[in-house]
């Protein structure tokens, strides 16, 4: 299909349900592609889906890389393709960048596990959601690579076993004129970053205080024995002007976080010494860092976010050339703590049964770049504990 333009798939709403209307159980495939991944000579298929009826792509044996428009109604991917980063599916060939655009009032129904490979796969498939509606099957768990929201809609609920329900293996991107909520819906996961960190990247909209929430806590990708792939620690990046929001303080994952644009909030106290979850995963994993950088900034916005005060952290903190901004009268522990070319805001620390003061040193702390640095009083109940 579509030598010359994309082919127009009209389809009406024969069974007058969300069922199939017209199912192609054949595979939709390039010709005479000399090599597949690059698409050199022959015909890339590409469609247009049209009309209010719902098209089922029912063969996990295309290989094409064309482009794919929604424009009405539902298109369904309804196959699973559970080998590692396949070269056919329902999508097509995952391993070439080709894009599905799902417009306005348009749904893309993803109605199976693993459409698009198993779980540790790398898909390079775009999918791009725009004024549309993303919908997976309850209880199921997909990777995906990049994605983009723009003014969409994304419908889950529950998990896939330890896959929990999404594997984003490539930037996430939100935009438009709404904020979102990645909310936990039955016990709902997310694993990220597990080939390579993955980035949310969060436009500033307008009129909105928090652009993006996630809820769902972070986890850890386990291993696919089946496949031969080890167990990898999932890994955060945030990036854009807007803020990120991490409101689930069951998260344990063991990676890396990397604020390298806009404001990453923290909002949950953990109650517990040495605890191994919270909003930034397992604080007591030595070797992983997070990181605000490049005018970012890094929100703590409640009391003991990594634990109770009297916690030993192994999380390394370093906050370089961005800031750290610290809710008044709260106090929290840090481990490792480097400032290079810092802001540190804070205003009055906490005091109940005694004063717990502003912060604490848990492990070394190290002061470098061009400017000085002057701890304040600020308010009230400004004491530092160290050691």
């Amino acid at each position: 299909m579509g030598k010359n333009q994309p082919t127009e798939l009209w389809v009406d709403d024969i069974t007058g349900d969300s069922a199939a209307d017209v199912t192609f159980a054949l595979p939709l495939m390039n010709t005479a592609h000399s090599n597949p991944v690059t698409n050199r000579d022959g015909i890339d298929t590409r469609f247009r889906k049209m009309g209010p009826g719902t098209l089922s792509l029912a063969s996990a044996d295309s290989d094409f890389t064309g482009d794919v428009s929604v424009v009405e109604g539902t298109l369904m991917i309804a196959v699973q393709k559970h080998v590692l980063n396949p070269t056919t599916s329902a999508w097509g060939n995952t391993q070439a960048p080709h894009q599905f655009f799902i417009g306005t009032n348009a749904l893309l129904n993803v109605a199976t596990k693993d459409a698009m490979g198993q779980g540790a796969s790398t898909p390079l498939i775009e999918i791009v959601v725009s004024g549309g509606t993303l919908s997976q099957m309850i209880g199921t768990a997909n990777v995906y690579g990049p994605l983009t929201f723009d003014n969409a809609t994304l419908v889950y609920s529950g998990k896939d076993g330890s896959w929990g329900a999404f594997i984003f293996e490539g930037n996430v991107t939100f935009k438009g004129t709404n904020a979102y909520n990645l909310a936990l819906v039955n016990d709902s996961r997310i694993l990220c970053g597990c080939r390579g960190m993955i980035y949310f990247d969060v436009a500033d909209i307008l009129g909105t205080n928090v652009d993006v929430t996630i809820g769902m806590p972070i986890q850890d990708c386990p291993a696919w024995v089946a496949g031969g792939v080890p167990a990898r620690p999932s890994r955060v990046g945030k990036k854009g002007a807007g803020t990120l929001r991490l409101s689930s303080s069951a998260s344990t994952f063991t990676g890396n976080v990397d604020v390298a644009e806009g404001v990453l909030q923290l909002p949950i106290a953990v109650s517990g010494i040495n605890v191994t979850s919270s909003c930034v995963g397992n604080p007591q994993v030595s070797g992983r860092q997070l990181l605000a950088r490049s005018d970012a900034e890094l929100d703590f916005m409640n009391k003991d976010v990594l634990g109770q005060f009297t916690s030993s952290i192994k999380m390394a903190t370093v906050i370089s050339n961005a800031t750290l901004r610290l809710a008044d009268n709260t106090v929290n522990v840090f481990g490792p703590l480097s400032f290079y070319n810092a802001k540190i805001i804070y205003q009055s620390g906490l005091s109940d049964s005694r004063t717990w003061g502003v912060m604490g040193f848990g492990s070394n702390v190290e002061f470098d770049g061009a400017n000085a640095y002057v701890f304040a009083t600020e308010g009230n109940y400004d004491q530092f504990s160290l050691g």
